[in-house]
């Protein structure tokens, strides 16, 4: 998944001199963060990690247990949320809102027998572990896309 914004003091947090960053907390200077997020298993310890490549171009791990994370999006006038790659250049415009969904894994020390369900979301899989989903819809502010809704 891939966000990119303008750069200023107010969406992110600025640097000790002033200048926004982006999410590792790395200057930028070119006026747009681009921060891209992805999940995969770590190089030392195989367990997977939700990974931030900033705008610097050098990822790291965020968060330890994230296996998956994966966005959709809603646009105007549909029915139904769309990855990425069906949306048009043209189209981005009025997008507003994102389904964002992220699956996590348990510790091996918190492996658990037998199957398990909180909320309809954790379920023990073959290897012990708890694995659960965690899902966010969140609204986009998008002029084109309040327009064609009728909400501007």
């Amino acid at each position: 998944m891939q966000v990119r914004y303008s750069a200023d003091t107010v969406s992110t947090w600025p640097t000790s001199g002033g200048a926004p960053t982006d999410c590792l907390g790395q200057a930028v200077t070119d006026g747009l963060v681009t921060n891209r997020f992805y999940a995969k298993p770590s190089t030392s310890s195989g367990e997977p990690e939700l990974y931030c490549e900033g705008s610097g171009k050098q990822a790291q791990p965020l968060v330890e247990g994230i296996e998956k994370i994966r966005v959709t999006y809603w646009l105007a006038g549909s029915s139904s949320a769309v990855d990425a790659p069906a949306i048009s250049r043209e189209r981005w415009s009025y997008v507003y809102a994102a389904d964002i969904c992220g699956a996590r894994l348990s510790e091996p020390d918190e492996a658990q027998s037998g199957l398990r369900r909180l909320r309809g979301c954790d379920v023990v899989a073959e290897d012990g572990r708890t694995h659960q989903a965690f899902w966010r819809h969140v609204t986009i502010r998008n002029s084109l896309a309040a327009e064609a809704r009728g909400d501007a």
